[in-house]
């Protein structure tokens, strides 16, 4: 199952807490672990039940990192690769569209400007 977390408080252990970040990948790079790399990365809108969030996702070499930035705080969601069962890529009017589905589960961040290739190649080849 996927893991979720929500969060107001600090951004990642050891660092207090921190001044918003405007560029979502950048904040989401921030719950990297100790020697986690990012490969691939999009930004957009995620999608959750009630509204859309500034998002990101980030493929990195140990799993995939759903970010979501909220007026206070974030929600974050996490998959290793061994829990992600399938990655859909789509193009719309308003810019690209990645679902990405887990035991039964899907996120979603659309939005997207630019190219999910490098995303949908790196996820692929880890799963």
């Amino acid at each position: 199952m996927p893991t979720h977390g929500l969060a107001s408080g600090p951004a990642a252990p050891g660092q207090g807490r921190q001044k918003a970040v405007a560029d979502p990948v950048k904040a989401a790079e921030l719950h990297l672990e100790p020697g986690e790399s990012v490969l691939a990365s999009v930004r957009g809108r995620y999608v959750t039940e009630l509204k859309r969030l500034p998002g990101a996702i980030l493929a990195t070499d140990r799993r995939v990192i759903v970010y979501g930035s909220r007026l206070v705080g974030h929600k974050l969601t996490t998959f290793t690769y061994s829990q992600l069962d399938t990655i859909s890529t789509s193009k719309g009017p308003l810019g690209r569209k990645v679902v990405l589905t887990a035991g039964g589960a899907a996120l979603t961040v659309d939005r997207i400007k630019g190219e999910v290739a490098d995303l949908h190649r790196v996820v692929n080849s880890q799963t």
